[in-house]
């Protein structure tokens, strides 16, 4: 889950990520950001990448912004 907004950002291409800009190897830290996974930095061949793979470039494939809305279904989850 993502835990902010993200109605204002760009739409993620090829040629650009935005959330990258942040949470990207080279910004984190001076944005004070979470990194992004280590593993989105290993292609499908299992070889360590620079920069995150192009297979994890679509953040919103697997991330989704958290809504302020009820729960659908009680949880006690701990």
């Amino acid at each position: 889950v993502i835990p902010h907004a993200v109605e204002n950002f760009d739409d993620v291409t090829l040629e650009a990520n935005q959330c990258l800009d942040c949470h990207g190897a080279a910004n984190y830290q001076k944005k004070k950001a979470p990194k992004v996974g280590d593993s989105h930095f290993v292609n499908r061949d299992g070889q360590k990448l620079p920069e995150a793979s192009a297979g994890r470039h679509n953040c919103n494939q697997c991330h989704v912004p958290q809504i302020d809305a009820p729960a659908l279904v009680d949880s006690e989850f701990k």
